[in-house]
This record gives structure tokens, sequence and C-alpha cells, in this order.
């Protein structure tokens, strides 16, 4: 089969198997993927291109109150409990919003404020989030190759000894539009 987002080719294939002879059926389903699922993919790569840098993020919240910290600690884990739901009860609607949350350095960032204690070194606990964040990063690769480079689904993959068939979903969601 495919993935979460699939290529031109693939939805292509969908829609004119489908068991329905209605041409038009057909047709809404070929202009859903092309219109609704590519360019949703699209954007998210895009918005992780042009985000914030994870430094710039964890100083800004750095700044803030340590309740505001927690309010929004709190608020961003809710969002990140009711994408894995989602992904449950409509799983095309749940990967997409937990791509978008894998993606953006404020999410990620939020989650890591559980790692400040008072108590302990600055230097160790940047170091910490460091880790975690790159954990949340190959988890990202695992789960949704076709929103990175696929040179780092490559090192993720020889990294872990990952399933090779990664790179076969990121082929499939990175094909050209002109072909």
């Amino acid at each position: 089969m495919f993935g979460i987002n699939p290529s031109k080719e693939q939805i292509r294939s969908v829609a004119e198997n489908v068991d329905l002879s209605n041409e038009d059926v057909q047709e809404a389903l070929l202009k859903v993927g092309e219109d609704r699922i590519r360019p949703q993919l699209d954007e998210i790569k895009e918005r992780a291109e042009q985000a914030d840098d994870p430094e710039s993020v964890r100083a800004e919240l750095e700044a803030l109150s340590d309740e505001r910290k927690t309010e929004i600690f709190h608020e961003t884990f809710g969002e990140f409990i009711v994408a894995c739901t989602e992904l449950r009860i409509a799983p095309v609607e749940g990967m997409r919003h937990l791509k978008t949350m894998i993606r953006d350095p404020w999410t990620l960032e939020v989650m890591l404020l559980m790692l400040e204690v008072d108590e302990m070194p600055d230097e160790i606990e940047q170091a910490n989030k460091d880790l975690i964040a790159q954990y949340v990063t190959w988890i990202g690769r695992a789960v949704a190759p076709e929103m990175y480079q696929r040179e780092h689904v490559e090192d993720m993959v020889e990294e872990f000894g990952a399933n090779p068939e990664l790179l076969d979903k990121w082929d499939e969601n990175n094909i050209p539009d002109d072909v």
C-alpha cells in the first residue's frame, strides 16, 4: 500500500481501482488526494524550514514566569494527547496533527520544560534537553520520513538498524510533480 501522504501516482491508482462505476467519485478521490493531502505535507515541510530555531524558542520560554511555563506545558501535552487520540479515531487527520507537532520547535521545547530542575546545573539540563530533542527528531523521522531530508532518514535507519523499507516510504512521498 502507501503511507499517509501518497504520491500523485498512488492517489490516481487508488482512484482508478475504486470498485465504483461512477467516474465522479473516482475524480473526487483523486482531487482530495491532490488538493488536500499533498499540500498539507508540503505546508508542514515549509513551516518546519521557516520555523524559529530551537535555541531562540528555548530562550523565549525560559524568560516566561514559572506559572506561564506550567500552563503552556499542560496545554501542549493536552494537544499532543488529542493528536494521539485522533491518530486512532481518524488516522489521516491525527497523523497530520502529529506530524505538525513533531516538526514544531515550540511544541518540543515546551515539552522539554519538564526537564527544568532548579537543583540541576544548567549545562546538564541543556544536555538532557538536547538529547531528548534528538530522540524526538528520530521518532519524527520514523513516523513521517517524508517530512525530512532523505539523508537524515538514512542516518536514522543506520543509527538504529531500523527497517530500510522506511526509505521506500520517503521515496514514495517525494516523487517530483512533473513525473
